[in-house]
């Protein structure tokens, strides 16, 4: 069975649906979401995160 791992910034503000702070999201027995800090916490768009691309590569953990 193949499955999906999305590694996405973790991001407190109350600008963006509360869902986003949660580390792990479980969408389903395939699909999961690991959520992590990178770059603050803040809400930033997409075209200024690439200043912080080093930071999440080098806080990616080994997935198994």
């Amino acid at each position: 069975m193949r499955k999906v791992i999305c590694l996405l910034r973790k991001i407190v503000d109350k600008r963006v649906s509360s869902s986003y702070e949660n580390e792990l999201e479980i969408v389903n027995d395939k699909v999961r979401i690991i959520r992590m800090v990178c770059g603050g916490l803040t809400h930033r768009p997409k075209e200024s995160l690439w200043d912080y691309l080093d930071e999440f590569v080098d806080k990616r953990q080994p997935l198994h």
